[in-house]
């Protein structure tokens, strides 16, 4: 998840971040990331809609590997949520942005308060 596109904001304080998805046919992958840098390796969390399912994915030490959760696939267009409160991220999925499905369990990320948080392109 290091070689990606993405729009990055400043995160100070816990975050939800939704966006919505029209389209899609596997490459790229669009996804919301919160990375605790922007250096390779870095601890995060993010969600992807691939054309067969939903993903939420983690790092919790920098450098290591990366852990997924999958759920069932929203059809287009869908939702996405990711949310942190503390150091627990959790991620969402919805056809219409109300009734969210949570994909597998949260994840509880030893992350630095401030961190970077934004759309990305797998």
């Amino acid at each position: 998840m290091d070689s990606i596109l993405y729009i990055n904001l400043w995160q100070e304080t816990d975050r939800l971040l939704r966006a919505c998805w029209h389209a899609g046919n596997g490459a790229p992958v669009p996804g919301i990331l919160i990375r605790e840098s922007l250096s390779p390796g870095a601890i995060q969390a993010a969600i992807s809609e691939y054309p067969s399912q939903s993903g939420f994915y983690n790092r919790q030490t920098t450098g290591g590997s990366s852990a997924s959760q999958v759920g069932s696939f929203t059809a287009y267009p869908n939702w996405m949520k990711l949310t942190r409160v503390g150091n627990s991220f959790s991620a969402y999925v919805a056809s219409d942005g109300v009734n969210w499905t949570q994909i597998g369990a949260p994840v509880t990320i030893a992350m630095a308060t401030n961190a970077y948080i934004g759309i990305a392109m797998f």
